[in-house]
């Protein structure tokens, strides 16, 4: 629906084949005509009548649009109202609470307008367009002398810290083996999962990060263990271990709905329990989750866009952890006589979308810090992750098939194609004048291996075993790095063999 009269109106351009007796609006997004009858006298229904009055987004869901004139009347009756109140009623709802802290107030004043480089903080979850190119304008707008003292700082910090990429480390386990020949046997045959379209791209992440989880002793399932995937979409990564390992208890966590969701193939493993908290991960109280009082926790997520990731880092950490104090919380169950909260046993989460990374959000700010980088200038690092894929300008988002429904739990359309737009733009900005293109992706990816190095850092810092792992082969997935933490000791990856394949026991195999 247009937001105003002239584009309303053009929506309805062929309106001479409408349906007889229905509205004569044609939506564009969905190709075909709106359904409903109607207004009488009108060739429209009251949605779409060019002279019903300007529409607006909805304050409480901007995925519908009301009149203007009625937005008071719709503040309390829109569908988004109750269940958003029926949320903030659950012990596990807290507003911001994995945001992030005030500490940094001072250096995060200002606008999305570019000139300082700073970031309202109301404005966090911001249209990535929008963001990227107020990062854009600020390093355009830097002398070239600046430019080049940012990327000796960088060069510098990558070089001590990080300064090889992690070995690719494809782990596929026999009973992600197994899932996998069977879903591709049920999809010659056409007797394919109707809740979850088989997607062997997708399948081979799903079990590599598995493969990772086993190699460190996250799986396999136990009664007293629950997985909980952070930005689950629908589910798939969950469903895949359920299917390959058996009983597991799983918690999807996820702030949008979805259709052919996996709680009904997970529900049908027996033993297996399956619970979905729509809800942000910025709002998410793990430790107040009731079904996971007493239980261990451990961490896992897909592909977590930008800020998603450090939020659900910060909702891991909120759990007890045997490997350090957790702020006198035990202390104050004891004296309370409260049953004890989760314990947190390990993290597997893959990475991505480096270039939507919000300062404020940023787990380890005194990471950067102490390597000499301010705000600003974690935005521009996290601005030039984008080059990383600007190598191939037609390789686009390796997470995004438009013909595979199964790919669509990574889909998010303030995300799609952004760090290829602005691998382009990159190149305009510097006009070949600093940098070349494949001197551009490597400093793309050094960018990437720097934010995640102090995301791992951050969970040493708290009592854990962590690494930054290479799940995957690239030509799988360019996003292939994985957050992998628990309370034992790592198996490092030059440990372990580059590449285990139990479908036909061939180390060069790649499973095409």
């Amino acid at each position: 629906m247009g937001g105003n009269k002239e584009a309303r109106v053009k929506g309805t351009a062929k309106e001479s084949k409408a349906k007889d007796g229905r509205c004569g609006f044609f939506m564009e997004k969905k190709r075909r005509y709106c359904s409903f009858r109607p207004r009488p006298g009108s060739k429209f229904c009251g949605n779409h009548d060019p002279d019903s009055g300007e529409r607006i987004p909805c304050p409480l869901d901007p995925t519908h649009t009301i009149f203007e004139a009625d937005l008071q009347k719709h503040r309390l009756i829109c569908p988004s109202r109750k269940m958003q109140l029926d949320l903030e009623a659950q012990p596990h709802w807290q507003k911001g609470v994995n945001c992030g802290t005030d500490d940094d107030r001072e250096e995060v004043e200002g606008d999305l307008n570019g000139k300082d480089g700073t970031e309202d903080t109301s404005l966090v979850f911001a249209s990535s367009r929008h963001i990227l190119q107020a990062r854009r304008s600020l390093f355009q707008s830097m002398p070239e002398e600046e430019v080049r003292a940012l990327l000796e700082k960088i060069h510098l910090a990558v070089t001590a810290l990080c300064p090889d990429e992690p070995a690719v480390n494809e782990i596929l386990p026999a009973e992600c083996a197994r899932v996998i020949q069977e879903g591709e046997a049920r999809a010659r045959e056409g007797k394919g999962n109707s809740s979850i379209p088989f997607s062997m791209k997708h399948s081979l992440q799903q079990a590599a990060i598995a493969g990772q989880m086993e190699n460190v002793g996250l799986l396999p399932p136990n009664p007293e263990r629950w997985y909980v995937e952070m930005g689950a979409g629908r589910g798939y990564l969950s469903s895949m271990l359920a299917e390959a390992y058996g009983a597991c208890n799983t918690a999807l966590v996820e702030r949008r709905s979805y259709r052919f969701k996996a709680e009904r193939s997970i529900r049908k493993t027996e033993g297996a329990h399956c619970e979905r908290l729509r809800i942000d991960l910025a709002d998410l109280a793990l430790d107040k989750v009731a079904c996971m009082q007493g239980k261990d926790l451990i961490v896992t997520g897909k592909h977590l866009c930008g800020a998603a990731t450090d939020f659900a880092l910060r909702a891991a950490r909120t759990c007890r952890c045997e490997g350090a104090q957790r702020s006198g919380c035990d202390e104050a169950e004891a004296a309370v006589g409260e049953a004890p909260g989760p314990t947190l046993e390990g993290v597997a989460i893959a990475t991505c979308c480096h270039h939507l990374c919000n300062w404020n959000a940023y787990v380890n700010k005194s990471f950067f810090r102490d390597l000499g980088f301010s705000a600003v200038e974690f935005r521009l690092v996290a601005w030039m992750t984008s080059w990383a894929n600007c190598g191939d300008h037609n390789q686009g988002d390796a997470e995004q098939d438009p013909a595979d429904p199964a790919s669509a739990a990574d889909d998010n359309p303030m995300n799609q194609g952004a760090g290829n737009d602005e691998g382009v733009a990159a190149e305009e900005a510097f006009g070949g004048r600093i940098l070349s293109r494949k001197e551009r992706t490597t400093l793309g990816h050094a960018c990437k291996r720097l934010i995640d190095t102090g995301r791992v850092q951050w969970l040493k810092q708290h009592g854990l075993q962590a690494e930054l792992a290479c799940f995957i082969g690239a030509s799988t997935s360019p996003e292939n790095r994985m957050l992998l933490a628990n309370l034992k000791q790592m198996t490092t990856s030059d440990e372990q063999s580059a590449y285990t394949c139990h479908l036909c026991d061939d180390s060069s195999c790649r499973i095409q």
